[in-house]
């Protein structure tokens, strides 16, 4: 790796090297005029040809945002060669992945990146002139830590690339030109490689003889049909494969639509932690800001102990389809999604696991609190309704963020439990978990925090800042910050007699601070990649520190140097073809300062003798890599917990090294653990879910908590809002499992506790009063009138939808077995419609609540319009579609097809009297309608929202910043609001 001390045209400091394959270095650098990390591309002695066709691609794309790829902002060309510039994020390649991951990754997971790598080449190969990929590298891709794909603009201009590439199309070797359908072959043998974990044969070796490996050969649980995608993409016949992105795009949504990858679902509860008849763990909310966490009044069903899905296990065989329902829909909008997890189970697992309760909401209006206010745009709605003559003119006049958990940490003395979400700290009694205090400060999101021995100070650090926040809990206050790091900080932690602090960053040094002086006193540097966990010796004259460089360090502090008596490497990784070996990261020593304990991203965890490290024992549980705050140890040094990104918290015997237990209640990665100081309570957090879970060993009972909604799935808006004032309540259904009931024009929201396997979970039934799904498979009413949520009589089978008439007068709940309606102003006995669809995922009303459009799916999928004044089906077309939605004028419908095309069809006829197609990805993701006008919002595969008038007209194009996974409008056709895959919302309207 190279050091940092390396400065590129004078201007970009190289942290570490990245990639220096096929002629071009790749560094992760820091800007020294801004201080921005980014990512620098070095060719050198070119040919003058070859430097002016460089420099006519970056040209193109300098400056060009495209989602899904990272900005081109600079470029340098001279006599001795080229130079590009371009954003970076806190992200691994996909090379790095899966040499980290020792091993393919999911075919759920692969299908949904892939998905984002044809947006990116949709956009690239619409320019005026296409830009084409020809050759790229692993190196070219960015893996974040959720998990997304993100592309780097240095894979267009790799053109020059000379030599055999596992991802070149067969032709390239010769003097074809690049296309579509070469760059196809490229993203096709990206996903063979993510899929399989080998890389795919070379078009030189194939044409030696050697026979093409086929993917379920190498791994023989991917689906037949997600062989046959690859397989085409990769044909040596140009004409044979995939001729353009959105082809190959409507063949993977094709493939989810028919399930190609069914969930199945775990039926066991982990050791020890099952809730028993008549108990339950308790749940609780966490809301940004000063926000009052409502409390449950309603008793809670309990969860039979031997089914992790209660009653849903019954009717597994029905949640499987609409689970894989639910997976397409996120396989189209979310890429990057934790979407591996609800492909294999592992999302039903966690939800149910702690009991939650839903919260008592006795009317709207006194159940939503204050809450943090959000960055608003400064453009202010005027409350016209959206119409073909004023779209052009709609702008974003608010945006809804949201919060994930980071790090958690226990005080010494056990009085407060620190948690951090986004860059806020929060401090816990320990008893009732209530908040006492919030610390603010931080640019990006808190990566670490540490106290001080006497449990007084909280030191924090962050992404994207290099300041350490240092909070004095008495006083409830900042009282200093630490700045000296060029790079964001990965870790803190106070020296035992709490008089120094020393501090890991990704500019690859460790610093110890004197914390009297509030000066760096030595500065560590050796390793070579970016530090992962730090840890104090009990006498404090010696700090050990694990990298990915899979090194750990002895130091001593007097001298500042390492300690050479001391070696210890991880384990080389036979995947990786640099011969690279295993990421050390977490990191303990033990009392006596004789052992150390580390993790690595292999997912084992070793006892090392600490005076020479050598290996004593090696502990073996996890499948995922042992997080940097992954590792706890009890007072007496005789317990071991260890988690992981696998989402497992296993406990270990320290004398015997053996494994005692393990508990899978999260159901995705653990960021980080920390144990209670009497060893009575373990927290655990999840960012990518938006759970923390506090384990109480003593009762084996679990309380959760959760903040934020996730990837917003669902929105609805409130009927009859205020045009006087603009406010109005918008619900968004969240990947969680949470419903936030959110104010758009006071910025005020509370939480609910809803269904994480409905497809739509809440329907208003006027301004104050709504329906909800719960996580118990039921519907519940909330009501002025009742202090405690209603239960639904009457309901027949498992609920997957629910909707109300625009007038508030008729409930409709649709499920497995077809659909219910109740009359709102009794909820008397339900009548049932003949309908011959199951599994009724979307419900919609005409605007004058006539008619009802219904969406099936299961093994007879299709649609169906019904006539509510007669009670008639109208039509039923049996095609397999993603939406139906009424335009303002009841007669006519919108259609979101198979195909990924919008269909504007008549009532009757499942021909289309409009076909919409969009530019330039022709694919769209998301659709919705508005109610007083017959516009069409309709969201592309590029991540823009367009609407179009019903003559085909794009009437305004709304550029989004992240994936899109939700479209709405309310009642009164003012307002659009988009959802991303990031948990914003965005709303527009007419300035």
């Amino acid at each position: 790796m190279t050091l940092p001390e390396r400065i590129v045209h004078g201007r970009y400091r190289v942290i570490y090297t990245v990639d220096d394959t096929a002629g071009v270095v790749v560094s992760c650098c820091r800007d020294e005029q801004t201080a921005a990390l980014v990512y620098v591309a070095e060719w050198s002695s070119l040919a003058p040809a070859d430097r002016d066709a460089l420099t006519t691609t970056a040209t193109a794309l300098k400056g060009r945002t495209i989602s899904g790829m990272c900005t081109l902002i600079d470029t340098y060309s001279d006599e001795n060669g080229f130079t590009a510039v371009a954003s970076a994020i806190n992200a691994h390649t996909l090379g790095q992945t899966l040499r980290m991951r020792n091993g393919p990754m999911s075919e759920a997971e692969v299908i949904g990146q892939t998905t984002a790598l044809l947006a990116v080449l949709a956009s690239l190969h619409a320019m005026p002139t296409p830009v084409y990929v020809r050759v790229p590298t692993l190196a070219d891709i960015l893996v974040a830590d959720d998990g997304s794909w993100l592309v780097l603009p240095f894979l267009t201009l790799r053109a020059l690339a000379r030599g055999a590439s596992p991802y070149r199309a067969p032709e390239l070797a010769g003097t074809a030109d690049a296309s579509a359908a070469t760059d196809l072959y490229a993203v096709c043998a990206i996903a063979y490689h993510a899929s399989t974990g080998v890389a795919p044969l070379t078009s030189e070796q194939l044409a030696l003889g050697a026979r093409y490996i086929s993917p379920r050969s190498v791994v023989p649980t991917l689906s037949d049909m997600w062989e046959a995608v690859l397989t085409r993409g990769m044909q040596d016949k140009p004409s044979n494969r995939y001729q353009r992105a959105t082809e190959m795009q409507a063949a993977l949504q094709t493939m989810a639509i028919l399930g190609a990858s069914a969930p199945s679902i775990e039926q066991s509860l982990p050791a020890s932690f099952g809730t028993t008849d008549g108990e339950q763990g308790s749940s609780a909310t966490m809301i940004p800001g000063n926000v009052p966490v409502l409390t449950a009044t309603g008793t809670p069903p309990a969860s039979t102990p031997s089914l992790r899905l209660g009653c849903v296990v019954a009717l597994a065989a029905t949640l499987t389809v609409v689970a894989i329902m639910l997976c397409v829909v996120l396989l189209l909008v979310l890429p990057g999604s934790p979407l591996r997890s609800l492909y294999y189970g592992e999302l039903f697992r966690s939800f149910n696991s702690a009991a939650t309760s839903p919260t008592a909401l006795p009317s709207v209006s006194k159940a939503i609190v204050a809450a943090t206010p959000t960055p608003q745009p400064s453009i202010q709605a005027s409350n016209q309704p959206i119409s073909a003559a004023n779209a052009a003119t709609l702008a974003a006049t608010g945006v809804i963020t949201n919060t994930t958990f980071g790090p958690v940490a226990w005080a010494p003395d056990g009085e407060l439990l620190a948690v951090a979400t986004g860059n806020t700290v929060s401090l816990h009694e320990a008893t009732q978990l209530t908040v006492m205090q919030r610390f603010d400060g931080h640019v990006g999101d808190i990566t670490t925090m540490s106290w001080s021995p006497d449990s007084r100070f909280l030191a924090s650090g962050a992404s994207n800042d290099s300041i350490i926040h240092v909070y004095d809990t008495k006083q409830g206050a900042e009282v200093y910050t630490l700045r000296g790091h060029e790079g964001w900080i990965r870790n803190v932690v106070f020296s035992p007699d709490g008089k120094y602090l020393a501090s890991g960053s990704t500019d690859l040094s460790i610093r110890i601070w004197d914390l009297t002086t509030k000066r760096t006193i030595q500065t560590l540097t050796g390793h070579t990649d970016l530090i992962g966990g730090l840890v104090w010796s009990a006498n404090g004259n010696e700090l050990a520190s694990a990298a990915r460089d899979g090194t750990v360090r002895r130091w001593d502090l007097a001298s500042g140097q390492q300690i050479q008596d001391f070696s210890y490497q991880t384990a080389s990784n036979s995947a990786a073809s640099d011969g690279s070996r295993f990421w050390a990261t977490a990191l303990l020593w033990t009392k006596n300062d004789a052992q150390l304990i580390v993790g690595a991203t292999d997912g084992s965890v070793r006892i090392l003798d600490a005076q020479t490290g050598t290996v004593i024992r090696t502990l073996s549980a996890h499948t995922g890599w042992i997080t940097i705050r992954g590792l706890a140890l009890n007072s007496d040094q005789t317990i071991l917990y260890s988690s992981g990104l696998d989402g497992l918290l296993t406990v270990w015997d320290m004398r015997s090294g053996t494994q005692t237990a393990q508990y899978n209640e999260h159901a995705l990665g653990i960021f980080g653990i920390s144990l209670e100081p009497n060893g009575n309570r373990l927290v655990s957090a999840s960012d990518q879910e938006g759970k923390l879970l506090v384990w109480d060993m003593t009762t084996q009972k679990i309380t959760t908590l959760r903040v934020g909604t996730g990837i917003p799935l669902e929105l609805t808006y409130a009927p009859k809002g205020d045009n006087q004032t603009g406010a109005e309540v918008l619900a968004i259904s969240g990947f969680n499992g949470l419903v936030r009931l959110h104010t758009t024009n006071k910025n005020q929201s509370t939480f609910l506790s809803g269904s994480i396997t409905s497809a739509q979970s809440f329907a208003f039934m006027g301004s104050d009063q709504f329906a909800l799904i719960d996580g118990a498979n039921g519907v519940n009413l909330y009501t002025p009138q009742s202090t405690t949520p209603q239960p639904l009589g009457g309901i027949v089978g498992v609920p997957l939808s629910v909707a109300c008439s625009p007038d508030g007068a008729i409930l409709a709940v649709g499920g497995v077995d077809g659909v219910q309606l109740w009359r709102t102003d009794s909820f008397g006995t339900p009548a049932t419609l003949q309908t011959t669809l199951q599994n009724i995922t979307n419900i919609q009303f005409s605007s004058d609540g006539t008619k009802m459009a219904l969406r099936g799916g299961g093994e007879n999928p299709g649609y169906e319009i019904w006539d509510l004044t007669a009670r008639s089906l109208l039509f039923r077309a049996n095609e397999a579609v993603y939406r139906v939605e009424f335009l303002a004028s009841s007669t006519n419908i919108a259609v979101l097809t198979n195909a990924n095309t919008i269909e504007l069809r008549t009532l009757n006829m499942s021909d289309a009297v409009k076909t919409l197609t969009a530019p330039p990805s022709e694919g769209y993701m998301q659709m919705t309608t508005l109610p007083n006008s017959d516009v069409i919002v309709a969201a592309d595969f590029n991540g823009d929202v367009h609407l179009y008038d019903t003559d085909g007209t794009i009437l305004v194009t709304l550029p989004q910043d992240d994936g899109i996974t939700v479209l709405a409008a309310n009642p009164a056709g003012t307002e659009i609001s988009v959802g991303h895959r990031d948990g914003t919302i965005t709303r527009y309207a007419i300035p």
